[in-house]
């Protein structure tokens, strides 16, 4: 917390003008990018619950001494479902919309030319989200935002060390890897 304000207290007195929003809005980008699948995974570890036969009585899987039927973890429940809808849903649908709204640019071979030869001006701050991928996969990210989470937070949901977990998570690699795959042909086809 200390460096995003060291950051942000930098670029305030370096940057002025309509570059500081960009400034601003790159730290948040990179901030979500950093916590997404870690807050992703602990949100859907607060709904994972290990019914005990002896107490008659479900526990949270993290900590158990968390009851499930209580009034406390109730709750946090209601508050668990909106980081829910915030992070594993709202962080990859925020980067795609960013990314649409300068679609033309990115998505442009010879307008991302011109962007670069003028440091990115329209779009810097959206700049990590798409300089790692070709021209017309702009959008992978969101792509790979979403092949984290169910690699990672969707097998959290899944019963422990079970057929389902393996037979889910073979599923997602292959399909994604299929994905990747067609990609890449359809690059080489068009080159």
């Amino acid at each position: 917390m200390i460096t995003m304000i060291m950051v942000t207290a930098f670029i305030h007195t370096r940057i002025k003008g309509p570059e500081l929003w960009g400034a601003y809005i790159y730290i948040v980008l990179v901030f979500t990018f950093l916590i997404f699948l870690n807050c992703s995974t602990t949100c859907f570890h607060y709904i994972k619950c290990d019914y005990l036969y002896d107490v008659d009585d479900s526990f949270l899987v993290k900590d158990y001494r968390l009851s499930c039927n209580g009034e406390r973890y109730d709750g946090w429940l209601i508050y668990t479902i909106c980081m829910i809808v915030i992070y594993p849903f709202g962080i990859p649908i925020g980067y795609f919309v960013m990314l649409y709204q300068v679609r033309h640019i990115v998505g442009n071979k010879e307008r991302i030319k011109q962007e670069k030869a003028m440091d990115y001006p329209n779009v810097q701050h959206v700049l990590f989200l798409f300089e790692s991928y070709r021209h017309n996969l702009y959008f992978w990210e969101c792509v790979e935002c979403v092949r984290r989470l169910l690699m990672s937070s969707l097998l959290v949901i899944l019963p422990d060390k079970s057929m389902i977990q393996c037979l889910v998570a073979m599923l997602v690699a292959a399909f994604f890897g299929r994905t990747y795959c067609a990609y890449k042909r359809s690059e080489e086809h068009t080159s």
